[in-house]
């Protein structure tokens, strides 16, 4: 049986239609995630980066998103995971940031709206935890990603959450800027909680 397993319909079916704030307050319509009867809560749920501006932290999060996950510790092999998070819709808690990141020298939000994360492979690591390799995908560059995960199912709550580094180069993010001014490396965070 499959112990987590949520979905939230995809931002491309709808993103002309509602606003990305009211998509994440659909319920689950996937048949996976109807069987299961599990809810994403998007008041708990995140997708997130922390990265770095003269050697300072910033955190940002990505305001549309739509996360699909099956996943079950005694059969891995039928697992996956799906996330998409849209580009134009990222706060910062700074003006300029907010209106510099959509730009063409970083996420290009225009031409690229939206970035992708996929996995269906798992290994287990340690109670309750788990790593996914896949790949995430940003303004249509693909790269191998590693995401080491978390998994507790309490009662009628269940709760991912998952962490990985990688270098904002590779994906062309903000070209021309030195990685002195805004650092390479950026954690990027995911963490869902659903209901039932």
């Amino acid at each position: 049986m499959t112990l987590f397993s949520l979905s939230l319909p995809r931002l491309a079916r709808v993103a002309s239609a509602i606003a990305v704030a009211a998509l994440l307050g659909m319920p689950v319509h996937s048949a996976a995630a109807a069987a299961s009867g599990w809810i994403v809560d998007p008041a708990k749920s995140t997708v997130g980066f922390t990265a770095t501006q003269a050697g300072k932290p910033f955190t940002g999060t990505f305001n549309g998103f739509e996360a699909d996950i099956t996943f079950d510790p005694a059969d891995m092999n039928a697992g996956n995971v799906d996330v998409v998070f849209d580009t134009t819709k990222i706060e910062t808690g700074d003006a300029q940031k907010d209106a510099n990141l959509p730009a063409p020298n970083w996420f290009n939000a225009k031409a690229h709206p939206m970035a992708t994360f996929t996995a269906s492979s798992f290994t287990k690591t340690g109670d309750d935890s788990y790593e996914a390799k896949g790949e995430l995908t940003i303004r249509d560059i693909a790269k191998p990603v590693t995401l080491p995960f978390t998994l507790t199912v309490d009662g009628n709550s269940a709760k991912m959450s998952g962490k990985t580094t990688v270098k904002r180069t590779d994906f062309g993010l903000g070209t021309g800027v030195p990685v002195e001014m805004i650092g390479d490396d950026v954690i990027v965070t995911i963490s869902l909680t659903a209901t039932r």
